[in-house]
């Protein structure tokens, strides 16, 4: 049998319900003893929170859950619009959340209530093996540390990550 574990908070439409979200999962996630999942589950709750806050601008509840092996977010508001990932230009500031929730999570997806939707996102809770790659035929090993990412390994499929060989010369013109 499987104890679960949940938690919830509700939230204004304000920009500043990020924030908050971000801070209130992380503490979860401590509280649990699952502060690896923590990056990946709060960029994935900030892109959330940010679509709720700009498309659907009504209360958001946020769920969170931890059964076995698996930790589910729902964000939960009243909009009838479902989310669809978008196209964007590499100039766009805007439109890479989806695919960003897609990246991170195990699995995401939604569903219609009587009023609204809820938008969910499960991650794999058991132990994380370090994520790295071989980068190249090199043979070194790609260890890249993003900036602001709190350890998280870079991974030659990250769709916003240009792995740089060694032999190349970075910003610097010929």
């Amino acid at each position: 049998m499987n104890d679960v574990r949940s938690a919830e908070i509700m939230l204004d439409p304000h920009p500043a319900s990020v924030g908050r979200a971000r801070r209130w999962i992380s503490r979860q996630l401590e509280q649990w003893g699952l502060e690896d999942l923590d990056y990946d589950v709060s960029v994935v709750l900030s892109e959330l929170v940010t679509n709720a806050v700009l498309h659907a601008r009504s209360q958001i509840e946020l769920h969170v859950t931890e059964s076995g092996d698996t930790v589910r977010l729902e964000v939960c508001d009243s909009s009838d619009a479902m989310p669809a990932p978008r196209g964007h230009a590499s100039s766009s500031t805007t439109g890479r959340g989806l695919h960003l929730v897609s990246a991170l999570a195990s699995s995401w997806g939604w569903e219609p209530r009587p009023r609204g939707k809820v938008v969910w996102a499960e991650f794999d809770a058991a132990p994380r093996k370090q994520r790295s790659r071989r980068a190249g035929s090199s043979g070194l090993d790609a260890e890249i540390s993003l900036a602001g990412q709190r350890g998280r390994s870079a991974r030659s499929g990250d769709p916003m990550l240009r792995l740089v060989q060694p032999s190349e010369s970075v910003g610097r013109s010929a």
